[in-house]
């Protein structure tokens, strides 16, 4: 074979070739993909095996590859879009987002510049914008009648990013450079100790405090501010206020979460906001919404979010909820001409005013993943999604009732959208409360349990430690617990599938519970 055979293009590997050696990998994918199990423990390479392996000095042939792929490598990943998958909302198994992401590789478009890298693109990277700023209830950005070169992106209320993580990052710096203009260009030249950004306790996410040391205003400058059934406790959170302004310090953003990413409670969006205006009316007020934004969409569940078009900026997951697959955020804004602030110059490659790449932190050139999106608000519409969302929160509720009526069972969160979050309990600890050592006890029990599942691999739930604030285990006092939680993000999960998988689980939960499995 010619080196030109190994490429698709003009004169480059044959159409009917490059379709057969292209077919074949999509077969492989959608073989992936409607695999039942989550992931088969004792088939394929052993992940030491694979992280070994010596560097390929001589071609392979493309057959063999896949052949070695199927049976050694693909059998160890993890598929989320099994209906076995029961721990996050990320299945990724959307006919019209898996289209888009395939055709935007073909494409291999430019988003850093629109005059001759993404021309139409990026038109559609706005559109997808300016609909989702629609369904969030932000003022739509008024379109331009042609294109011009001219054109500014300053009426583009929002970005199209990699994920939650620089979508929250987003937030961050605007709030700083709010607080502290023409920080971007001179650097931190204020006493960043007095300068503080407030998230819930026990339910905040990663990324602000990873966004705060990376813009500048440190870590340690997070204050974590009492909650109560998983919100604000907003009594507290006044005081907390009062406190910061008796001490000269200076509270530059509050975030709040549609869904926050244990329990998925969705935050008192009006009422946190119009205590934050009265305490602080200059507070950056950003909503992590990666979950919970997509209730926006359904009419009979969008009541949830009442308030959120009042907040600053706004962070949407398609990844997470609309089963596109990764990567894709959306950060929105209510007021487009805020984003100047965080424009990057170039005299090079992004000096047209088009171009969506002066305007995403830390990226340049950046792929056409809005694709994904545009195909599935196209196939679907809001109506196709609203039913997708509705049909998610029923099958949570659905869950939650199984768990009310088992006694081994108790729940811990009340269940608002598309997480259920529970433990089982022992027969020996249940009754009229139980003492602190016990409610240890059952905390690694149910870690036990999750790692027994993680072990045999077909099902997949999530584990993690939360608090237990509204004292539901009856110990008497707050506690932190590890709890099970259970997410219905894949539309492929059944209420056949969670019967079978609660038998599953029940069965393993009684054996770890009187010492006949260990992990």
């Amino acid at each position: 074979m010619s080196l030109r055979d190994y490429f698709v293009g003009h004169r480059g590997i044959s159409k009917n070739e490059a379709a057969r050696i292209l077919a074949r990998v999509v077969e492989l994918g959608f073989d992936f993909k409607s695999r039942k199990q989550f992931y088969h423990r004792k088939q394929g390479k052993p992940p030491r095996q694979v992280v070994e392996e010596g560097l390929p000095t001589t071609p392979t042939a493309i057959d063999d590859v896949l052949d070695s792929l199927a049976a050694d490598y693909l059998p160890g990943m993890p598929n989320f879009a099994s209906p076995h998958f029961l721990g996050f909302p990320d299945a990724g198994n959307s006919i019209a987002g898996l289209s888009g992401a395939v055709l935007s590789d073909f494409l291999n478009v430019n988003m850093i510049n629109s005059t001759f890298c993404s021309r139409v693109a990026a038109e559609m990277e706005i559109s997808v914008i300016n609909w989702f700023r629609e369904i969030i209830g932000y003022d739509a950005a008024q379109p331009f009648s042609e294109y011009e070169e001219q054109d500014s992106i300053d009426n583009v209320g929002g970005m199209v990013l990699y994920g939650g993580t620089m979508s929250n990052y987003a937030a961050a710096l605007l709030a700083r450079e709010r607080a502290f203009p023409g920080t971007k260009k001179t650097g931190v030249r204020f006493d960043t100790s007095k300068v503080k950004v407030v998230v819930p306790e026990g339910i905040k996410h990663y990324t602000v405090a990873a966004s705060l040391a990376w813009c500048g205003l440190g870590s340690e400058n997070m204050i974590e501010a009492p909650i109560r059934g998983y919100r604000y406790d907003q009594r507290a959170l006044s005081r907390l206020f009062r406190a910061a302004r008796e001490n000269g310090e200076r509270i530059i953003m509050l975030v709040a979460y549609a869904g926050d990413s244990r329990t998925m409670t969705i935050e008192d969006l009006t009422g946190l906001h119009d205590l934050v205006r009265g305490e602080s009316p200059d507070t950056w007020l950003h909503c992590d919404g990666c979950h919970g934004t997509s209730l926006a969409f359904s009419e009979k569940l969008r009541h949830h979010l009442q308030g959120i078009e009042l907040y600053d900026s706004v962070t949407v997951d398609p990844h997470k909820v609309l089963a596109v697959p990764y990567p894709l955020s959306l950060f929105l804004v209510a007021r487009p001409e805020v984003l100047r602030v965080i424009d990057t110059e170039s005299d090079l490659i992004m000096r047209q005013g088009r171009s969506l790449g002066r305007r995403t932190p830390v990226v340049g050139s950046k792929a056409f993943i809005a694709c994904r999106l545009w195909m599935l608000m196209k196939m679907h519409g809001v109506s196709g999604i609203a039913e997708l969302v509705e049909q998610r929160c029923d099958m949570a509720q659905t869950f939650a009732e199984m768990i009310r009526k088992d006694e081994r069972f108790l729940l811990i969160n009340d269940v608002m959208f598309n997480s259920v979050t529970f433990v089982y309990v022992p027969r020996k600890f249940r009754g009229d409360g139980m003492t602190l050592s016990q409610a240890e006890e059952l905390s690694v029990l149910n870690r036990r349990i999750y790692e027994q599942v993680m072990a045999e691999g077909k099902y997949y739930i999530h584990s993690f430690v939360i608090a237990d604030d509204l004292n539901r285990i009856g110990c008497g006092r707050d506690f932190s617990v590890n709890v099970l939680r259970f997410m219905s993000g894949n539309p492929l999960i059944s209420e056949a599938v969670l019967v079978d998988f609660l038998g599953y689980l029940s069965v393993i939960a009684d054996e770890c519970s009187s010492g006949q499995r260990l992990p």
